[in-house]
């Protein structure tokens, strides 16, 4: 029994993050079931993979053979479900939930890494809380899973790094299956590739991994042979191969934007950052916001730090992975000085030119200030991760920095998104859901500077205070009752869009009172909301300029049209039945 207690309460902060996961995944599944509340006017997308899984399920639906150019994963997922019986939108709800679910786990043992336990849950917790998550989770989009993926991906790669190789054939999978999710997940691999070069001995590392290295990506490329095998069998071209191209290569400077004289919004989701902790009370997100700066200046703070202890030392030192190799110790400083400008010139420059190039100057950039570091501080600098009870600092005297490769991740994650998102003009609040993992360990990093602060400080008697009343524990628990108390006082809101009613009920008109609908030309502005509902291929008109719709109804030969509210008259068609803002027009 008492063994039973002992395994519990070891297991405690792990049990806590799987029950808020589990609670908060199947909430949000049921809400998003049952209100349909991830339809409506703002979303489309989830509509897309719905008919990408039905066509993956076997369903031939005609003109729409462009979402064979999607990522094929999630739909591959449900469409596995859809054979099984279950059509419906639940099915893809659930896929997509799935994964926030295992996101969260992922997002505790990720900050295990670098924290203790009480951190590490707070930092969970906090990812299941933002309020961007939680709109983007479990609605059938893609973003969420991806992200969830990669965060197992860079967790096993860091395991496979520092505990045992074999986890490279786990990482490297899960880090293809992220691309396959959504074409963004590549960026993982870029980031696995940094922390793999931040490590200061690099050709030895080379010669000491390569053989588990290979593996693990025969492993990922293994896991293509599925996708693969679909694409051949079924005589569909390798698109979304194709599609991850076309956007890698794209620049954000179209003819179209300069035409409109669009500018791109550099800063746009820096700026909104308090909204997407917390939308409906900004505050929060303030609050969250703080913590992530106090975490950033405590790394500047010590980064400072060792660099002036280190600078009193000898003049000239060896390059970090060639030893032979000596130069004046200014040259890396220097170094050190002008990568950092260059990194913050890489994401100046996005949307000059394709994001590609600025994201070479970034992580070449930051790849460079490893190596100067690295030469600096080899002296200071363990090059394995310690138990997460352990404090970051061996001692005052002797500093001891062990989580520099790690930290350095995170901020090429963090950073890497946000130029490849700030490149393009197009903005979306839950693009910043890619960037959501990285900003949790700036948060879980600022917390925990103030904790460890707490224990240390003896001014104020707050060292003693805290053995005595457990203040640290206190300042934790506070933290994350607050974000339970936001996670609920959000999934209440009601976001339910009348429009989705207006949808589904405009489709089982037509069911009923058009004949053989399956075989006339129908339009809609929305279509492939119909599409889905009807499960027969409805053509994609224009939306706005009524000249322009009326040219594309008389080009096509367009039946009948199905149209939110339009500013015009519609020429050679009669409105046949209005319900609430969704009208179909009949052909005269």
């Amino acid at each position: 029994m008492s063994n039973t207690k002992n395994k519990i309460l070891n297991n405690l902060p792990l049990l806590t993050v799987i029950l808020f996961a589990l609670i908060l995944t199947v909430t949000i599944i049921y809400i998003n079931n049952s209100t349909s509340n991830i339809l409506g006017h703002s979303y489309r997308d989830a509509y897309l993979y719905l008919i990408q899984s039905l066509k993956m399920s076997g369903v031939n639906i005609t003109g729409y053979d462009y979402v064979d150019h999607l990522s094929p994963f999630i739909p591959f997922l449900t469409a596995i479900l859809f054979k099984l019986g279950f059509v419906s939108e639940t099915s893809l709800f659930i896929t997509t939930g799935i994964f926030y679910f295992l996101g969260i786990i992922g997002m505790y043992y990720l900050l295990k890494l670098r924290f203790d336990d009480k951190i590490s849950v707070y930092g969970a917790i906090l990812y299941g809380s933002l309020s961007i998550n939680l709109l983007w989770a479990g609605n059938g989009t893609l973003d969420i899973p991806s992200i969830g993926i990669s965060i197992w991906a860079l967790y096993f790669f860091i395991l496979g790094m520092e505990k045992n190789q074999k986890w490279f054939y786990i990482a490297f999978p899960l880090a293809v299956l992220s691309f396959f999710a959504k074409y963004t997940g590549a960026l993982v691999v870029a980031v696995m590739i940094l922390y793999f070069l931040s490590k200061r001995d690099i050709f030895g590392n080379i010669k000491k991994y390569i053989k588990n290295l290979i593996i693990g990506i025969i492993a990922g490329i293994v896991i293509t042979i599925p996708f693969f095998a679909y694409c051949f069998i079924n005589n569909i071209p390798f698109g979304f191969l194709s599609q991850a191209q076309e956007i890698s290569g794209r620049t954000s400077t179209s003819a179209l934007a300069i035409a409109n004289h669009l500018e791109n919004q550099l800063f746009y989701y820096f700026e909104y950052i308090p909204r997407f902790i917390y939308d409906p009370n900004e505050i929060l997100g303030y609050l969250v916001l703080i913590l992530v700066i106090i975490g950033l200046i405590y790394g500047l703070y010590k980064f400072i730090t060792y660099s002036k202890n280190q600078y009193k030392k000898e003049n000239k030192i060896s390059l970090s992975f060639l030893e032979k190799i000596k130069l004046p110790k200014a040259v890396y400083y220097v170094v050190m000085v002008l990568t950092m400008l260059l990194i913050a010139l890489s994401f100046l420059t996005a949307s000059k030119f394709s994001f590609i190039i600025s994201e070479a100057i970034f992580f070449g950039s930051i790849f460079i200030f490893s190596i100067a570091f690295n030469s600096i501080f080899k002296d200071s600098m363990n090059e394995k991760l310690i138990s997460k009870n352990d404090e970051e600092l061996n001692s005052e005297n002797n500093e001891k920095y062990k989580f520099f490769n790690y930290d350095l991740a995170m901020i090429g994650w963090f950073l890497g998104y946000m130029i490849f998102f700030s490149a393009h003009l197009t903005k979306a609040d839950r693009y910043f859901t890619a960037l959501a993992p990285a900003f949790v360990f700036f948060a879980s990093l600022g917390l925990s500077t103030i904790i460890k602060k707490i224990a240390k400080t003896k001014k104020f008697n707050l060292k003693d205070l805290n053995k005595k009343y457990q203040i640290n524990n206190i300042i934790i628990v506070v933290c994350i009752v607050i974000l339970l108390i936001s996670t609920v006082g959000y999934l209440t809101i009601n976001k339910h869009d009348p429009l989705v009613d207006d949808e589904k009920n405009m489709s089982v008109w037509i069911e009923e009172n058009i004949a053989n609908y399956q075989n006339i030309n129908i339009s809609s502005d929305r279509a492939p909301i119909y599409t889905w509902y009807l499960q027969t291929g409805i053509s994609y008109s224009p939306n706005g300029d009524i000249n322009e719709i009326n040219a594309f109804l008389d080009e096509n030969k367009i039946d009948y049209h199905i149209s939110t509210p339009i500013n015009g008259t519609l020429n050679n068609y009669i409105p046949l039945k209005t319900i609430g803002d969704v009208t179909i027009y009949k052909h005269i």
